[in-house]
């Protein structure tokens, strides 16, 4: 678990699966909170991903999916600092990633959100049996 005053470091990782339509001017999106920063680490498989300082986000642009790609991904590291202020708290990490794409049959506007995800780290069942996310 987190620890006040000590970095930890995050993985995310974003996988884009397409297999109906081609998708044009793929997009990603990722605010970050305030207390969590960006670690500058990244791995993409296709297009580019950068951080905006002056927004506090992590972007990342993908000019074309076509549909003989089954799947593109990225990752990246974020991480946190806690303060005393945050003791026994469990934080959140990210109100969510937003992703958006223009299907080039239909030219309609694809939209999607993931949800908040917090220092409890609701989606690793390997985090979950050894701790309860709280910064200790």
């Amino acid at each position: 678990p987190p620890v006040i005053g000590e970095k930890s470091n995050f993985k995310v990782y974003w996988i884009m699966e397409n297999s109906l339509h081609e998708l044009r001017d793929v997009k990603a999106e990722l605010y970050l909170p305030d207390y969590v920063m960006w670690a500058d680490n990244s791995n993409v498989s296709a297009g580019n991903i950068y951080y905006d300082l002056v927004d506090h986000k992590v972007v990342w642009n993908l000019d074309r999916l076509p549909t003989s790609i089954n799947n593109v991904d990225v990752s990246f590291d974020i991480s946190i600092i806690p303060t005393d202020f945050e003791y026994n708290k469990i934080l959140i990490l990210s109100t969510g990633s937003s992703f958006e794409a223009r299907d080039l049959e239909t030219g309609a506007i694809i939209n999607k959100k993931t949800g908040i995800k917090t220092s409890k780290l609701e989606d690793d069942p390997i985090a979950n049996l050894s701790s309860d996310g709280r910064i200790r």
